[in-house]
């Protein structure tokens, strides 16, 4: 006996149980798909909860009193991945550990001197687009900006 499948498709669930995405097996073609993994989606809540870019070092310190048995090696691979999927954002700063947000909204940083926090600066999307666009003989394809300086904490106390 035979059967013949008429659709194909994978429901993808929230938290709560409640299906939030159906994609059809055409839709998943070129898809990665990997298993669910109960620390990743606590590192990813973590991460999407908090407005301090932290570091991975500081999720894993977070969350250690949730899960004792984290281990900083499976935050890195598991916020790698986040990245990868284009779930969180990483931001790089040189000599420092990277720092992961949740925003995915188009904004820009800044990386205080002082105090070392990551701060999201409020650019004009037009203007930094023009500005990346008005480069000579480049054909841009994506920016993100990260200005150095003083948060607006540290440049009071420098006042």
């Amino acid at each position: 006996m035979g059967f013949t499948v008429l659709f194909a498709f994978i429901a993808l669930y929230s938290g709560a149980g409640k299906v939030i995405v159906f994609k059809s097996k055409e839709q998943l073609k070129g898809e990665k798909l990997m298993r669910y993994s109960h620390q990743r989606e606590l590192i990813l809540k973590e991460v999407l909860s908090r407005n301090d870019h932290p570091t991975a070092e500081q999720i894993c310190t977070s969350l250690r009193e949730v899960c004792p048995r984290l281990s900083l090696g499976t935050v890195y691979r598991d916020l790698n991945t986040l990245v990868e999927i284009g779930k969180i954002r990483r931001v790089s700063i040189p000599g420092e550990a990277d720092r992961f947000d949740g925003e995915l909204g188009i904004h820009q940083n800044l990386f205080c001197r002082k105090c070392h926090k990551v701060v999201h600066l409020p650019i004009p999307e037009e203007q930094l687009k023009a500005l990346a666009l008005s480069c000579p003989d480049v054909k841009v394809e994506n920016y993100f900006l990260t200005v150095f300086g003083l948060c607006s904490d540290c440049a009071r106390q420098e006042q």
